[in-house]
């Protein structure tokens, strides 16, 4: 959830892509909608730890105007390439910021190491944590990811009606 500076809930979003392999499955329904919600003039939207792997959510997102996608996450110490390969991926190929926001420390079930971070939309790392609990601030700017998406419109070059019918055609 989303709760504003009133305290009023802005936004919910529940994970769209359950981690089977942590039988996420078994304790819960994935969700079936976008978290869109409004920072002063920043549209951001919302994805949960293993949603970072499947980039069409990002593109959705994308394609409805969000200028950052904030993913908390319990991101393990062994995955950690993965971790920051992703969100610089997630952030350049959308042309947004991607704020991945990662527990610390040690539990029954991993190890986990922070590196919380905030690519631009370019898919550069503007800030960056380490492995200890840290208040990181990043400044972004819609501004930047609106000129950037205007001066590099690769959005006007995707085929998406091909590759639905590539898609179909592989079944």
């Amino acid at each position: 959830m989303v709760i504003n500076r009133e305290g009023r809930i802005i936004a919910k979003y529940a994970k769209v892509h359950l981690f089977s392999m942590g039988q996420e499955h078994k304790g819960s329904a994935p969700g079936t909608n976008l978290g869109i919600f409004t920072l002063d003039s920043l549209t951001c939207g919302i994805a949960i730890c293993y949603d970072l792997r499947f980039p069409e959510l990002f593109r959705i997102y994308a394609q409805k105007g969000v200028h950052a996608v904030f993913v908390p996450s319990a991101w393990p110490q062994s995955r950690i390439k993965h971790w920051e390969l992703f969100i610089k991926a997630r952030a350049a190929e959308n042309q947004m910021y991607i704020i991945g926001v990662n527990t610390t420390g040690k539990n029954p079930v991993d190890q986990y190491s922070g590196a919380s971070m905030t690519a631009d939309p370019h898919g550069m790392i503007i800030s960056r944590a380490n492995d200890a609990e840290q208040l990181l601030f990043s400044d972004l700017d819609p501004e930047d990811v609106e000129k950037l998406r205007t001066d590099f419109p690769i959005e006007n070059d995707r085929r998406d009606k091909l590759y639905h019918s590539l898609l179909s055609l592989t079944k």
